[in-house]
């Protein structure tokens, strides 16, 4: 198996450009990026002082949005675009730029 590694990226013209391990082993990418490693690598990466701190992950993170959302006039909160109903208070949400100020 295989894990994937998102590597930090920092400043202007810093950033991380790969990953070295105990082992003697490299992995090249470019900041920002992410790299493939073998699940005892990742293992290295979440038990490293920058893994405990939170610099760098093995564990993918996802994220989906939708380019539309929907309001809770309520609570002034703005929802994904499938949202219908208020998670916070129950209430019903409106499309975005429908929404009365």
């Amino acid at each position: 198996m295989s894990a994937r590694v998102a590597l930090p990226k920092t400043g202007r013209k810093t950033g991380c450009y790969g990953l070295e391990f105990e082992d003697g082993s490299k992995v090249s990418g470019k900041p920002g990026g992410t790299v493939t490693v073998d699940d005892h690598q990742a293992a290295q990466i979440e038990s490293s002082s920058n893994g405990r701190l939170g610099l760098i992950s093995s564990k993918l993170q996802v994220s989906i949005g939708t380019k539309q959302g929907r309001w809770c006039l309520p609570c002034r909160r703005l929802w994904q675009g499938w949202t219908m109903e208020c998670h916070k208070c129950g209430g019903p949400t409106v499309p975005e730029g429908s929404e009365q100020e």
